[in-house]
């Protein structure tokens, strides 16, 4: 798929009965249960991107960091069903910071 497809969508769907999933405080914690833990999203821009969702109220989990080692810039929100996702920006010598 395109990524400049303006009409993509993702569902993640639950059941009649489904029960709250644990809400943790920060992607780490969430690594001590198996099963689903988060989709992460590629973005041109970390920053502007958890502006626009601070912006609609969304939960962002934590402040951007960085992780040299995979290049990359990143961060977590919640959906409003405790959903955590992650965005990340490609960073370093070949990308625009």
């Amino acid at each position: 798929m395109s990524p400049n497809r303006v009409d993509f969508h993702l569902e993640i769907l639950a059941g009649p009965g489904a029960t709250a999933q644990t809400e943790f405080p920060d992607v780490d914690a969430s690594l001590s249960v198996n099963g689903y833990n988060h989709v992460c999203l590629s973005v041109d821009s970390v920053d502007d991107t958890l502006a626009e969702l601070r912006r609609r109220g969304v939960d962002v989990v934590n402040a951007p960091f960085e992780i040299d080692d995979i290049s990359a810039r990143l961060a977590f929100f919640r959906d409003p069903w405790g959903n955590m996702f992650e965005i990340s920006e490609r960073i370093g010598a070949d990308h625009a910071h």
